[in-house]
Formats: structure tokens, C-alpha cells, sequence
């Protein structure tokens, strides 16, 4: 987590014109909703109509990608005619071309989609990388479309990919998560701090169980002597599943293999003869693998979802009682795997919330914009007091 969360979006022309934090990941915000209304995903956004507000952010849309392919040509002169064009090897200034980028952006306001490419483009080459990364990670799967490219320049998809391959191993994991969200890499995993406990004796009675998410696979977090492992075990979980090597699946971002884990999750509570878990805590995929696992017997008091994608998972209701769902705003990871599942999966679109009303959705949390992580991190429960939020009892 950055040392000072960002608690609201940066209003008007400002995130134009300041390269601090807080106008910068406003900017890139901004970016990612454009590409997403662009792209036919304006149903995940009308779902968050205040955060939509908040960000100033026009209910625009295109119609399909014909138009775009359109757009995308008449972006080039935009760019030619402002003298921003991706070819020139000048970054842009900032401010000095702040005044450009607001007006691309005020044009799209007002209706134009040309200038939302145009915009999107330009900040190619904005000196801030966590703009630069979400202009990269919103192009990268339209650059791959059969109808886009031939129109896209070489030279601009190679600055794509480069963009992206370095921001994979920024040491901001926000923007790390930008852009392996949409190319797939395994990037360079997180190692948690160690509590120095000692093995505990496996626990008997009730018993809940983390489930990590896409990619998560060799991150410490979620295992004993993690830091989240240790935040709830040490507080407000203490039957964690206390094995030096619990339960997990591969990580791969597949439905099939999300589908799989889900009913080895079922088959692992059974071989446990655990007869019911007390909370199973699923964080981003992990959480659908949760929902999932009670279609296949999987049984449990609780299921906590955390930054999960609101898709149909279509939970054995008979199977869980209670269902929690908690999320932080304008969250730019969900966003682009919705960008990734209408372009290049094309699937419908994800969605801001649950559209069953038995999944309650916690009041959003009070951050906007970065890490996936967020819902994870124990300074965030602690600073939230999100144990009173899930477990008020």
C-alpha cells in the first residue's frame, strides 16, 4: 500500500496537470474507464454511477468495433494535427502539455470516441509510469484484434509492449498488477515477512481456509507466517488451517482451471472430514473458486469475497449461509480484466457488484484506485476495522 492511501479522485483539469500520486493514478483511472467505454464494457461502469461522478467521467459509449476501427484513424490526425504523436521520441511535458491532453479530453465529453483514443495514445509517453502503464495495459488488448491491426502503427504497439515489460517489475506493486492483468506473465512474486511462530499443532473443531487469487500461487501472504495469514490467525481467525503447506490451486487465469480447483476444494474439506468451515476467504478469483466449491459439496458458515470479479458463480445456496463481499473504488485491475474479457475472450463483460442479492456488498471501502491487494493488506482491516464490517458478532 502507498504510505497515504488516495481517499478521492482528483477533480477537473488537475490530473492533467500534476504528477503527484493522487493526479496521477486519477489520470490513469480515467484512462481504463475510457477504454472500457470504448470497448462496449460501459455496463461495469453504470454500476458505480457515483464513482463515475467522482471521476467526471460522460456515459459514452461506441457502438461496435467497426467504429472503433474508425476512431482509431481519426485519432491519428488528432494526434498529428496537436503535434503528439507516439513516433516522436520527445516525452510529453508536464505541464506544458497539460493544456493539449485536457482538451482531447474535453472533446471526448463532448461526444468525440477520436479523442478518447487520441488521449489514450498521447499518454504513451507521459513522464509518469503509472499513466503510461494503464495507456499501455488499455491499447495492449486492442492492438491484438484482427480488426485493429493492421491500423496499428508497429513502431506504437512495440512501445506497448515495452511499457508493459517494464512495468512488470516496477516496485510499485500496483502498477505491476496493471500490466500483468493483461498480459498474462507470472511477474516477480512477493515474499511476506516472517512472524518467527512455530509450526502449530493442526486444530480441531470449526476451521477456515484462504484461498488465494490469480497468479497468487507463490506469494506468502495467504500461507501460515504470512502477513495476512498471521493478521487474522493472531485476531480475528484464529481456526485457520495452521499446515505448513494449505490448501491451493495453480493460480492460472482460466475458467477451467478455476473450475477444477473449485472441486478439489470440496474434495479437500471432505478428506479433512471438516463438516462445515467456519469462513472460507477468497480473495479476487479465489473468491469465485469459493462460490464454486459449494456447487460440488464444499459447506461453510461464512464466504468472504475480496476484490472478486462479479461474475455468475452460482453458489449451492443450501451449501453457505451467509455471503460478504468487500471492494475498494474505480479498482483499475477488475477494470482491465474486464477490458481482456470482452476484447480478447469476448465474454460479457464483469460486472462493479453482484447481482444476486443473497452476496450482501459491504459499504466500499474509503480507497480508491490502487493495489488488487488492498483488501488484503492488515493495515487496511485494521485501519477500516473490517473485522466489524464481516463479523459483527
Amino acid at each position: 500500500m502507498a504510505d497515504k492511501p488516495i481517499e478521492t479522485p482528483e477533480p477537473g483539469a488537475t490530473p492533467f496537470r500534476l504528477l503527484e500520486e493522487a493526479s496521477t493514478w486519477t489520470l490513469a483511472g480515467r484512462i481504463i474507464g475510457l477504454a472500457l467505454q470504448l470497448c462496449g464494457g460501459s455496463e461495469c461502469l453504470r454500476e458505480a454511477p457515483d464513482d463515475m461522478a467522482l471521476m467526471e467521467l460522460p456515459d459514452n459509449e461506441v457502438k461496435d468495433l467497426k467504429e472503433l476501427v474508425d476512431c482509431f484513424t481519426e485519432s491519428s490526425h488528432y494526434l498529428d494535427f496537436s503535434d503528439l504523436s507516439v513516433d516522436q521520441d520527445e516525452p510529453l511535458l508536464i505541464p506544458e502539455h497539460s493544456a493539449k491532453l485536457e482538451n482531447l479530453y474535453s472533446s471526448y465529453i463532448k461526444g468525440d470516441p477520436s479523442a478518447a483514443l487520441s488521449l489514450m495514445r498521447a499518454c504513451l509517453k507521459h513522464p509518469h509510469p503509472v499513466v503510461r502503464t494503464a495507456a499501455a495495459a488499455s491499447l495492449h488488448p486492442l492492438r491484438s484484434t484482427d480488426e485493429l491491426i493492421f491500423y496499428f502503427p508497429k513502431s506504437e504497439a512495440q512501445l506497448v509492449e515495452s511499457i508493459l515489460k517494464q512495468a512488470s517489475w516496477n516496485p510499485d506493486p500496483a502498477i505491476r498488477e496493471m500490466a500483468l492483468t493483461v498480459t498474462g506473465a507470472a511477474g516477480p512474486q512477493p515474499i511476506a515477512g516472517s512472524s518467527g511462530r512455530t509450526r502449530r499443532d493442526r486444530q480441531r473443531g470449526r476451521a477456515s481456509i484462504i484461498v488465494h487469487g490469480t497468479r497468487a500461487y507463490k506469494g506468502d501472504w495467504w500461507r501460515p507466517r504470512g502477513v495476512f495469514y498471521e493478521y487474522l490467525a493472531n485476531g480475528p481467525k484464529s481456526n485457520l488451517i495452521n499446515d505448513e503447506c494449505p490448501w491451493s490451486w495453480s493460480g492460472e487465469l482460466d475458467a477451467k482451471v478455476r473450475r477444477m480447483a473449485a472441486r478439489s476444494l470440496a474434495g479437500f474439506q471432505r478428506d479433512r472430514n471438516i463438516r462445515k468451515f467456519d469462513t472460507i476467504i477468497g480473495h479476487s478469483y479465489g473468491g469465485g473458486i469459493a462460490l464454486m466449491a459449494t456447487q460440488f459439496g464444499a459447506k461453510a458458515r461464512n464466504i468472504i469475497l475480496l476484490s472478486t470479479p462479479a461474475l455468475d458463480y452460482e453458489p449451492n445456496w443450501d451449501n453457505v449461509d451467509e455471503v460478504k463481499s468487500l471492494r475498494i473504488h474505480w479498482e483499475n485491475v477488475l477494470m482491465l480484466d474486464c477490458l481482456n474479457r470482452i476484447i480478447r475472450i469476448k465474454k460479457p463483460p464483469i460486472r462493479q457488484r453482484f447481482s444476486d442479492a443473497r452476496i450482501h456488498e459491504i459499504p466500499t471501502l474509503p480507497l480508491w484506485f490502487r493495489e488488487h491487494s488492498s483488501t488484503h493488506d492488515p493495515s487496511v482491516w485494521v485501519a477500516n476495522s473490517i473485522p466489524e464490517l464481516i463479523w459483527p458478532d
